[in-house]
């Protein structure tokens, strides 16, 4: 800034009580996550949904309210990826397919590992040759 001949610094001061949700938005403000990126961060939202909800329940049984709905359960984890989807710019679709890529290879990259390298290169289009 001394070399730019500026005496002052421009800056934003803010406070951050979601250090996860600050990491999230400067990285979407810097450029688009690729899948790899939105998955990570994706799987740290879905956690921190997930014990919101458990906190949720176990309020909901100390104070003996029963849940009524059978399929709570998969509602929501539905809400907690379609959360985690819309944390990081994808569709829940799109999210979900991403995410089995990278388990894929996770668990066997010999095998699928190239595919995540191919889906984070821009010039993807998804569609596999």
């Amino acid at each position: 800034m001394r070399l730019l001949g500026l005496k002052e610094i421009p800056a934003s001061v803010i406070d951050i009580d979601d250090l996860l949700g600050a990491e999230r938005d400067e990285n979407a403000e810097r450029k688009d996550f690729t899948p790899s990126e939105a998955v990570a961060i994706g799987r740290l939202i879905e956690e921190r949904h997930r014990e919101k909800i458990a906190a949720q329940e176990n309020a909901r049984k100390s104070m003996g309210k029963m849940t009524t709905v059978n399929n709570l359960g998969q509602k929501r984890a539905g809400e907690t990826r379609e959360t985690a989807a819309r944390a990081v710019g994808m569709g829940g679709s799109k999210y979900g397919k991403a995410k089995a890529v990278i388990a894929a290879a996770e668990s066997d990259p010999a095998k699928f590992g190239d595919l995540v390298e191919a889906a984070n290169d821009p010039r993807y289009d998804g569609k596999q040759e």
